[in-house]
């Protein structure tokens, strides 16, 4: 029987994308007797590679996504390149055979709209929180994807309930995937060599990783970080990630500045980005995640399957990425004496630590395997299909 094809469509071409990561990891556990995966990328995504290095076709096309924006110039540009997206997706859908369009986020109208006129079923992955600001945008955006889509899949409960509560049943939740397996290949912790030589000499590293986003939260870090140095001297921080575009770098600006007046430049390091994040997360002894906004946590879910304790914030989607108590602290938003406090709760008891290591390895592999969420989206893909007669 001749594989189902599903064209998976992502909009962005960031050198950091929680979206590509989980996509990648859901295309490397399909079953490929039953689906085959096509996936359309914007060009000079910094993935192309890896995607092709799952055997799965590519197709490079510009791809608008939404933006909070109400610049003329920008919403002329937008449906201009919505318009040209539209016309080629309609070509590609009339002259293949495409039997299931998956958009990989929220941000992109054309696939709703081309498979309205198609009659091919889409399917939304709704990964973020920001959409329902203003409420206006949020109102239309979200109308627009429940009603043309033949099923809306969330990455946490959180985001479930924020866009459609009542949804009979076409909405379902469905937490991103981590390759276990992969980031069970723990790296040597003794091994420092890929440390940042400022946080060598320190007996204890707090991390987190992520894009260099004001939404990220990094100055509530560093606030803790001067609070816990006065307490701990032997604890360092590192931040893992990179700033794209000029608003990012501004704001990394900021975060030095910060670092530099608070006399922390030897104990805060930006690494920046790391390929391997199991180097990154092999040096961690705790990571935090402090966003003002997080539709899921994929960071706590991957330093988890490492056996990393967490700390986070009652955001969003990151109460559910970690069992509080069990696997890490759950503290409240925007407040750095709470993470400092809870910092060093855990440096102070390394009993707890090992305990929390130990079931985070068996939290991430038991609820974010993609193997598990890999199947489970295979289910509805068949459960649309049927619904057409495929």
């Amino acid at each position: 029987m001749k594989p189902c094809t599903v064209l998976y469509i992502n909009p962005f071409a960031q050198q950091i994308s929680g979206a590509d990561e989980s996509l990648l990891a859901l295309i490397a556990a399909l079953d490929k007797e039953r689906f085959q995966a096509v996936v359309w990328i914007p060009p000079g995504s910094p993935y192309r590679e890896r995607y092709a290095d799952l055997g799965v076709e590519i197709i490079c096309h510009r791809t608008p996504a939404i933006r909070r924006s109400l610049n003329l110039f920008f919403l002329l540009s937008f449906l201009f390149w919505n318009l040209v997206a539209l016309s080629q997706l309609m070509h590609l859908l009339r002259r293949r055979s495409i039997d299931v369009v998956h958009a990989n986020m929220e941000v992109l109208l054309f696939p709703g709209i081309a498979c309205a006129f198609s009659k091919t079923p889409c399917i939304y992955h709704v990964r973020g929180t920001s959409f329902h600001r203003p409420a206006w945008l949020g109102r239309l955006l979200t109308s627009f994807i429940y009603r043309s889509a033949a099923k809306v899949v969330c990455i946490s409960d959180a985001i479930h309930k924020l866009f459609h509560p009542d949804d009979n049943g076409k909405v379902i939740t469905i937490y991103n995937p981590i390759d276990t397996d992969y980031f069970k290949q723990v790296m040597d912790k003794d091994a420092k060599t890929t440390m940042p030589p400022q946080l060598r000499e320190f007996q204890f590293i707090v991390g987190t990783a992520g894009r260099v986003n004001p939404r990220k939260n990094l100055e509530m870090l560093i606030e803790a970080a001067k609070q816990v140095s006065e307490e701990v001297p032997t604890v360092g921080f590192m931040i893992v990630g990179k700033a794209e575009g000029a608003a990012e770098k501004i704001y990394y600006h900021q975060l030095t500045a910060m670092i530099h007046k608070l006399d922390l430049k030897e104990r805060v390091i930006f690494t920046g980005q790391m390929q391997d994040m199991r180097l990154a997360y092999s040096q961690m002894d705790l990571c935090c995640l402090l966003s003002h906004s997080e539709g899921f946590g994929r960071v706590l879910a991957e330093a988890q399957s490492m056996g990393v304790p967490v700390i986070g914030v009652k955001v969003g989607g990151i109460p559910e990425a970690m069992v509080e108590q069990k696997t890490g602290l759950l503290i409240a938003a925007n407040n750095a004496t709470a993470l400092s406090d809870a910092i060093l709760k855990l440096v102070a008891e390394p009993s707890v630590r090992q305990d929390m290591a130990v079931a985070a390895r068996e939290h991430a592999c038991s609820r974010f395997s993609a193997s598990q969420h890999a199947e489970t989206v295979m289910q509805l893909y068949d459960q649309v299909l049927t619904k057409v007669g495929l």
